[in-house]
């Protein structure tokens, strides 16, 4: 059974980067003539890019990410600051707004790996998650300084999570004890003895900051159209 490939609406939980997060990655610092050969290939050859429908312009943008394969739970952390002032001799505090904060959203969810397919998909997702939670850095490095990967989240519809930007604050995941693992043979080994375990059960939670920029906040977003949803579409939760 091919869970991961199971995918009956665009409403499913995901989570997707613009594909140059292969730039990041790979040997050269030159983005266009090198090949991505890193295990994230796995991603795109095995979703296609009917998995991750994005545009702009009306042209497609290849994108690169994964989807839950079961549901998972979702929690989201919305916090407002707040400066409490008070006044002599008054028997109450009173609370002056400073300013929003960014929502946070933990997502938690089994991943299963019954194939050495699956399992390989599995493995490349882990380092999909290393990968966007590390900046560049090193003298050999394209563009060395950069920060973590900006990524897009998305789940259940548009007026609940629809191409929302996150960063990754912390992700973690558990290796059970109490079930079996899967050996891939790894990536790049002429020894196809040499492999990797991968549980055929597992659990990954993940920490997101929404990530939003300055200047589309101050061209885009303005209260009535935020109480009309008309701004759920570009992320605005």
């Amino acid at each position: 059974m091919t869970v991961y490939n199971t995918f009956t609406s665009p409403n499913r939980c995901q989570l997707y980067t613009n594909f140059n997060l292969s730039e990041a990655i790979k040997d050269s610092g030159d983005p266009e003539k090198i090949t991505n050969t890193s295990i994230l290939q796995f991603l795109i050859e095995y979703y296609g890019e009917e998995m991750f429908p994005t545009s702009s312009s009306g042209s497609s943008i290849q994108t690169l990410g994964f989807i839950w394969p079961y549901t998972p739970t979702i929690n989201t952390n919305v916090s407002v600051e707040y400066a409490t002032t008070g006044i002599v001799n008054s028997p109450y505090q009173y609370n002056n707004y400073i300013r929003g904060q960014a929502p946070s959203i933990t997502v938690s969810g089994q991943f299963s790996a019954n194939t050495v397919q699956e399992a390989t998909l599995l493995l490349a997702i882990l380092q999909f998650l290393r990968s966007v939670t590390k900046q560049r850095f090193g003298t050999s490095e394209y563009l060395p300084g950069s920060p973590p990967q900006v990524c897009y989240f998305t789940a259940y519809g548009k007026y609940m999570f629809k191409n929302v930007p996150v960063v990754i604050q912390n992700f973690n995941m558990d290796l059970p004890e109490t079930v079996d693992y899967v050996y891939v043979p790894n990536p790049y080994e002429s020894n196809r003895e040499d492999t990797t375990g991968v549980p055929t059960l597992m659990t990954i939670s993940i920490t997101f900051l929404v990530q939003y920029r300055p200047s589309d906040v101050r061209k885009e977003f303005n209260m009535r159209d935020f109480t009309q949803g008309k701004l759920s579409n570009k992320g605005y939760i």
